[in-house]
């Protein structure tokens, strides 16, 4: 019944915090200018979570985006446990209603996971309603929403973990190891962010609930740690180890039941553990490295924690103009505040009821410590200073960490028992006050009213806006599943209204708005550069001319949609110039002042040939062309044809500075490794290929050396001034 009642607060308070979209819970999102994209990301990933499942599809891998390739979403925030939890009201009301169902159902299941845990610590119901309270709707949390990053608010199922891993080392039952391990499975299902936090704090956690000292049934015990009921059944019962087995040898029970945890979790995440490595770190990688200077970026500042936080309306402007300019100006997303009235309970818990505390508050400061990055800052002085969250990249499958400020979910998780422990022990000195006026009921009444203004008045108050979708009627019309979009301009980071438009016309489009880019070559095709890139084409080393629309028929693009409100003014003739190099004879089948749409027509498909990535933008003077390639670049050889054709592919290479080795592959097998002379000589390279029908990468690899005669201090290996490729007969 205690539980009921707490649920029912908790949704009672859901409801008062999203009173403003209730009404447009079907159409609308609710956030801040972050949540414009990331938002609107997570409600393609709720669709994209139904239509997979609904059609039988791997939600983990989309054919909709980066066309034709697809795209892996293992390392992404898919967050699919969201998409599952809400796929009725997805299927029945849409994406957006199951996107608004989902913050919803996070704020409600956090604070009751909260409260249990709370509970546990405590034995409180009231002081762990508050202290369930504290945690959902701790700034942190509410960061989450006001940015719309959907997987990070779901932390009902890192504080369920927590809940059941306590359970775990006090009951020492095995089925509360299996729970631990499988709300860590669904915490990974959720967010890779927070399975690695949950590692960290498992790791904190289980050295510091590691049993100790022996009581009179000749049981190991951890004290503090152990639950009271367990502790008082087993001084009542001397034969009570006995009668129980499995209470003997606790350091034994206490690694069992870490096992079980870490075993049940693994076995649940290795379908999508596996091929989330093997993106990262496979032969084939899909993704971009990670940048350093973006984990630094994207760190807590160690006196961020001393701001209130900037999401509120009386000095939330104050605090984003002055501390958030000075100290994060690239960086809107660097809310670590953990609200004053949450940090003051949370103080008194520790100082009066330090034995039930310490722990806590020992994982409340490892969250912080990790929060702070690999480097320590203090304002804006970089102090160089090394910090732990170094140790994490030593670790395989940790480098995609790109937020370490996001960490401090780990201290928001450890405040809540902490909170509750300082309102339970506020209250027992509240009833011994004695007074003419109120008694022991009303003080305790007071105390409770006193404690919730305070923390509603911090945290509840919102000064965000509805973000409503415009998608175009013209969308509605593109019913062909099988033929793809592209976009001008493109769908990059952060841009994503063509993936919007999609969850209407449901077709593969080029690019697309991940959190984490894969490695992508069709920009580079022809047709599809200069529309790409917004402006005609000026490459013709390798010419593409009279290839443009063998390229977008071989690619499947059938739709090219020119949304022009989206194109600065001064480049929209230039994109106008590209669209009639790229279509001369076409007009668009639809057209407004909002966008173009043409269609692609159909030619016969001829082999052709394109410059892939690695390589510079090419330069010229009064005799000849070049292009300079870093430590690799890549020739796309397509063979259109249904039958393998041959190629003969002359190059004119040189080296730059001094002679060095290229290795020359094919679809990623070495065919030859040959010697390139320094500049102002070269040598002529000849190849002769086979080529099956498909496409084919041609890859040169060469070591480098810095530029030194230029600002832009480019890493340079070879330089091309001269290629010719000669598709021959076709093979009978």
């Amino acid at each position: 019944m205690q539980h009921m009642l707490a649920l029912v607060g908790y949704l009672l308070v859901t409801l008062l915090s999203f009173t403003p979209l209730l009404p447009h819970v079907g159409k609308a999102l609710f956030g801040g200018p972050i949540a414009g994209a990331d938002g609107w990301q997570n409600v393609w990933h709720v669709w994209w979570t139904a239509q997979a499942v609904t059609t039988g599809q791997n939600p983990f891998v989309t054919p909709l985006l980066f066309h034709p390739q697809g795209a892996l979403l293992y390392v992404q925030p898919l967050n699919v446990s969201n998409g599952l939890l809400v796929l009725p009201v997805t299927l029945l009301f849409g994406p957006v209603a199951g996107y608004n169902t989902a913050t919803m159902l996070s704020f409600v299941l956090a604070g009751l996971a909260g409260y249990l845990l709370a509970l546990r610590v405590t034995g409180a119901h009231l002081p762990a309603w508050i202290g369930g309270l504290a945690f959902a709707w701790a700034p942190f949390q509410l960061t989450r929403l006001y940015d719309g990053q959907l997987e990070l608010m779901a932390v009902q199922w890192p504080a369920l973990y927590a809940f059941f891993a306590l359970r775990a080392v006090e009951t020492r039952r095995v089925r509360d190891a299996l729970l631990a391990g499988l709300m860590l499975a669904v915490t990974g299902y959720t967010s890779w962010y927070y399975l690695l936090f949950l590692l960290v704090w498992s790791a904190a956690f289980a050295l510091l609930w590691l049993p100790h000292g022996v009581g009179k049934t000749g049981v190991a015990w951890a004290d503090a740690s152990l639950h009271p009921e367990e502790s008082e059944r087993a001084r009542r019962d001397p034969t009570l180890a006995q009668r129980h087995p499995q209470l003997l040898g606790q350091y034994g029970v206490w690694l069992r039941q870490w096992m079980v945890i870490g075993l049940t979790a693994l076995l649940l995440l290795t379908p999508v553990l596996l091929p989330a490595l093997l993106s990262l770190y496979g032969a084939e990688r899909d993704l971009a490295k990670v940048d350093p200077e973006e984990v630094r970026i994207y760190s807590a500042n160690l006196l961020d924690f001393a701001l209130p936080s900037y999401l509120h309306p009386l000095w939330g402007p104050t605090v984003a103009a002055t501390a958030g300019a000075a100290w994060h100006p690239l960086s809107a997303d660097w809310n670590v505040a953990l609200g004053y009235s949450i940090v003051v309970l949370a103080g008194m818990g520790c100082c009066w009821a330090w034995r039930q505390a310490w722990r806590w508050l020992v994982l409340a400061t490892i969250g912080l410590l990790f929060a702070l990055g690999p480097v320590l800052q203090i304002g804006v002085w970089n102090t160089g200073l090394p910090l732990p969250y170094r140790l994490l990249h030593i670790l395989p499958g940790t480098d995609f960490a790109l937020r370490p400020m996001r960490f401090t979910m780990l201290t928001t998780l450890a405040l809540a028992p902490l909170t509750a422990l300082g309102v339970r022990e506020l209250l027992l000195r509240g009833q011994r006050i004695k007074t003419k006026k109120l008694g022991p009921s009303l003080t305790r009444l007071l105390i409770v009213v006193t404690v919730l203004i305070v923390l509603g008045f911090e945290l509840l108050p919102m000064r965000w806006k509805l973000h409503v979708p415009t998608i175009h009627p013209v969308y509605a019309t593109l019913n062909s599943k099988d033929e793809a979009v592209l976009h001008v301009p493109p769908p990059t980071y952060k841009r994503i209204k063509p993936q919007k438009a999609q969850m209407t016309h449901q077709a593969p489009m080029l690019g697309g708005y991940l959190a984490r880019t894969p490695q992508y070559d069709l920009p580079y095709a022809p047709g599809i550069r200069p529309l790409w890139h917004k402006h005609p084409e000026i490459s013709t080393m390798l010419d593409p001319q009279g290839t443009a629309q063998t390229s977008l028929n071989y690619y499947g693009i059938r739709h090219l949609i020119v949304n022009w409100p989206d194109i600065h003014p001064d480049r929209r003739p230039r994109v106008a110039q590209a669209m009639a190099e790229v279509l001369p004879d076409e007009v668009p089948v639809y057209s407004d002042e909002h966008l173009s749409v043409y269609k692609v027509p159909l030619v016969e498909l001829v082999p052709f040939a394109y410059f892939g990535s690695g390589w510079y933008d090419e330069e010229q003077n009064e005799v000849e062309r070049w292009r300079w390639m870093g430590a690799q670049g890549d020739i796309m050889l397509v063979n259109a044809a249904s039958t393998p054709q041959r190629v003969r592919i002359l190059l004119n290479l040189a080296s730059y500075a001094e002679a060095r080795d290229v290795t020359i592959w094919l679809d990623r097998v070495p065919l030859a490794t040959r010697t390139i002379p320094a500049q102002p000589a070269s040598a002529v390279r000849t190849l002769y290929l086979l080529l099956d029908p498909g496409e084919h990468r041609l890859t040169l690899n060469a070591t480098t050396a810095k530029e030194v005669s230029s600002t832009s201090q480019r890493e340079l290996s070879l330089v091309l001034s001269g290629i010719e490729l000669v598709w021959l007969q076709t093979m009978e």
